[in-house]
């Protein structure tokens, strides 16, 4: 997944960047049918019942701050990495990457690896996500997103 974020405004600012990955419901149900249970967008609808990866790039209160980076596994929103790196500052525009191969994550901003994960080999965490939707959401920020783009790894083809 590839795409280019950019903050148009924020509460606070928040500057609020959320990449939901192979977000499924466990039952099999389709999303799309089950969307109005979700309608209020709080984030445990989302986190403590959906199966997936969640991915937060947020500004944490101020532009100058480094940006908080962190991966969820779903359910339970099970911390899996967290790091303070880059910035997500308003009116700028990012170029974001969330690369999934086998069990291995990878989330970079602008060409910078800032983040990498073997879901595969922790103990907290669900089984490694294969399927499922892709969502963008934020929490008091207003974005804008652009060019984004949705591929296969090469050897998954």
């Amino acid at each position: 997944f590839e795409a280019d974020v950019q903050v148009r405004g924020a509460q606070g600012n928040v500057n609020d960047v959320v990449v939901f990955l192979l977000f499924s419901d466990p039952s099999g149900t389709p999303l799309f049918d089950t969307r109005a249970a979700r309608a209020s967008a709080k984030q445990s609808l989302y986190t403590d019942g959906l199966h997936g990866y969640a991915f937060f790039f947020w500004g944490k209160g101020g532009v100058t701050t480094p940006a908080n980076i962190r991966l969820r596994d779903c359910p339970g929103a099970h911390l899996l990495l967290e790091t303070n790196a880059h910035s997500v500052e308003s009116g700028r525009t990012y170029r974001i990457a969330i690369e999934k191969e086998g069990p291995g994550l990878r989330f970079s901003v602008d060409g910078l690896l800032l983040a990498s994960h073997d879901a595969g080999a922790d103990d907290v965490a669900n089984p490694v996500h294969s399927r499922g939707l892709i969502g963008l959401k934020t929490w008091n920020t207003e974005l804008a997103w652009d060019n984004i783009l949705v591929t296969r790894p090469a050897t998954a083809r």
